[in-house]
């Protein structure tokens, strides 16, 4: 639980190989055992750091505290305050400044967001218990959940499309079968069934759903409308809640949802005319709600107007959260639903990176041009549990481009770009309107096309470094429309020599010699330009690892705030092909960021 969070992370597999003795568990210093030893020298716990605060720098617990506060909080401005104090109290113990330096750049890392071992053991309690409880009684237990996120339109839909993946049935809201809450209706199959409550339908509250279960309980079940018009307190049901109640589909078994819709104010008004005149002692007279008077109150129009079927689900999923009558997607999507290999609900952070099959009915397009000023696009589709946005890199729009058109039906083969705090995305390398091209879920989208994978390989890493520019924004920003950057320095200049550029040049110049005066509108560089740090990225021949290790690069250079600009040359084949330059992003040039690039990209990953 702990260890599955922004800041540990990153550092589960090397969690997991020391776990089981595949690799050394090493320590920054021998001192930190103590406080890190049952995590395998890997801060997990906002408890640790307090330990290690008190052990090597010398806080006192209360002082370690408010590290940890900061911590919790993710406060950056708490956090460097204690940089210098953590450094100065590990010297004055006899640590060497480096090392201190060290610790206190995993702690930094660490406050991506640490978790408290106190929660984490209650947390991992109440994980078992509701566990055993899903895994024995899921139906009662879902009931029970579905009944607690009533209010939560967006829980709402995750947790019927978990129940649907466990073959739970789900019905839809019934004035002659629903509760107020979610409920088992034992009615359904041997199993039974969860039947959606008649308060979690929106603009229907405890008013219109005390009246419609006091009637079911006093007269028995609904014959038809006019008998649900007669029975129930209309004065408690409002034209509004009324239209929620056909909307959502609850009176579907009287009539069909158009002609209820196109005689809603007929429904309305009759009964308002019924309630007062009855309260006027005239019910006889205007057939009131004598029950033995079968002038019916309401006549529907069976030639009413129809409206489309996707609407009327449409106003269905926006007054109960889902699709539950009917889903307008599940005919054109059946047959292509054992080729994916995930859904929209199902692309969680772990499948950061990783290759996946998804199916949909495009339902928005947005061309796009990228900073290259080349044609790209932004689309978003949509499954039987949600949406997913699609990012179609230039090479890939260029060939399937006309696949993408609102209410097509497509298969996709993408890399999906899934990160803690926003909507799952999938890059996408490939799509078909045709079953036929796809063999299997787990066949790799290169293998489908009529192109080499090597070439198509190299189109997609050129795309996505065309795309990123010069600031390495990943997707390119949809609303950037700025001019393509200038054009970085050659590639044929070796990195560790002065390019020609102005920009470039190195602090060979002599520290005392002072610029020469400028105005105040003239723009001089330093006087002590601070060489770039030129990193090295081998390409591998696989654009996915090579593009993840690019980002997993950038993601560790920011991890360390510093004014030591950075630039990534990256090589094939032993060859420099790109020099990408960050000017509005620096680092901190230290040992143990050497470290972690050396791990990432092996011992000539500095120029």
């Amino acid at each position: 639980i702990s260890l599955y969070r922004p800041g540990p992370l990153e550092y589960i597999p090397t969690y997991n190989k020391r776990l089981h003795g595949e690799e050394p568990v090493q320590y920054h210093h021998p001192d930190l055992a103590g406080a890190l030893a049952e995590t395998y020298g890997i801060l997990v716990y906002q408890e640790q750091i307090m330990r290690v605060a008190r052990d090597f720098a010398g806080y006192s617990m209360g002082q370690a505290d408010t590290i940890r506060k900061a911590v919790s909080k993710k406060n950056a401005e708490d956090l460097a305050k204690h940089k210098s104090k953590f450094r100065d109290g590990a010297v004055s113990k006899g640590y060497p400044a480096e090392v201190a330096e060290a610790i206190w750049a995993d702690i930094e890392f660490f406050a991506r967001y640490g978790f408290n071992k106190s929660h984490a053991a209650i947390y991992a309690s109440m994980t078992c218990q509701t566990a055993w409880l899903k895994a024995n009684y899921a139906i009662e237990y879902m009931t029970a959940l579905l009944t607690a996120e009533a209010g939560d339109a967006e829980k709402i839909a995750l947790l019927i499309s978990d129940c649907r993946k466990r073959g739970i049935e789900v019905l839809p809201p019934d004035v002659n079968a629903s509760d107020e809450g979610f409920s088992i209706d034992d009615a359904v199959g041997k199993r039974g069934a969860i039947r959606f409550g008649l308060m979690a339908i929106k603009n229907v509250g405890d008013g219109p759903v005390g009246a419609i279960l006091k009637a079911r309980r006093e007269g028995g079940v609904f014959k038809n409308l006019d008998d649900f018009v007669r029975r129930v307190d209309m004065g408690q049901v409002n034209k509004r809640a009324l239209e929620s109640l056909i909307k959502a589909g609850a009176l579907d078994a009287f009539a069909p949802r158009h002609q209820m819709l196109a005689a809603l104010d007929m429904i309305a008004g009759a009964t308002a005319v019924a309630r007062e005149a009855a309260l006027r002692g005239q019910g006889m007279l205007f057939g009131g709600l004598d029950q033995e008077d079968d002038t019916p109150l309401v006549v529907l129009n069976p030639r009413a107007p129809e409206i489309p079927q996707r609407d009327l689900l449409n106003a269905e999923r926006e007054l109960i959260g889902t699709f539950v009558s009917a889903h307008p997607l599940a005919a054109a999507l059946a047959h292509l639903q054992d080729r994916v290999t995930r859904n929209s609900t199902d692309i969680t952070v772990a499948d950061n990176g990783q290759p996946v099959v998804v199916a949909g009915i495009v339902t928005s397009v947005r061309p796009h041009t990228s900073k290259n000023g080349k044609s790209m696009g932004f689309v978003m589709i949509e499954d039987l549990y949600g949406v997913i946005e699609l990012t179609i890199f230039p090479r890939t729009w260029e060939t399937y481009g006309e696949l993408f058109a609102k209410d097509k039906t497509l298969l996709i083969w993408g890399k999906a770009e899934a990160k803690e705090g926003s909507a799952p995305k999938l890059l996408v390398d490939k799509a078909t309107a045709s079953i036929a091209v796809a063999r299997s879920a787990d066949a790799s989208p290169l293998d489908q096309v009529e192109f080499p994978a090597e070439t198509h390989g190299d189109a997609m890493l050129e795309d996505y470094l065309g795309s990123i520019g010069a600031g390495f924004d990943t997707p390119p920003d949809p609303y950037d429309d700025a001019p393509p950057p200038e054009p970085l320095a050659t590639p044929q200049v070796p990195p560790q020599a002065p390019p020609p550029e102005p920009a470039m040049k190195t602090s060979a110049r002599p520290q005392q010699a002072p610029p020469e005066p400028q105005t105040p509108v003239q723009k001089q560089p330093s006087p002590q330009p601070m060489r770039p740090l030129a990193i090295v990225l081998h390409r591998k021949g696989d654009p996915r690892a090579d593009v993840a290790r690019l980002e997993a690069v950038l993601s560790t250079l920011k991890s360390y705030p510093g004014s030591q600009p950075f630039s990534l040359l990256v090589h094939n084949a032993g060859r420099q092909e790109h020099i990408i330059d960050f000017p509005n992003d620096a680092t901190r040039d230290c040992p143990e960021l050497r470290m972690r690039l050396h791990e990432l990209l092996g011992p000539e990953c500095m120029a």
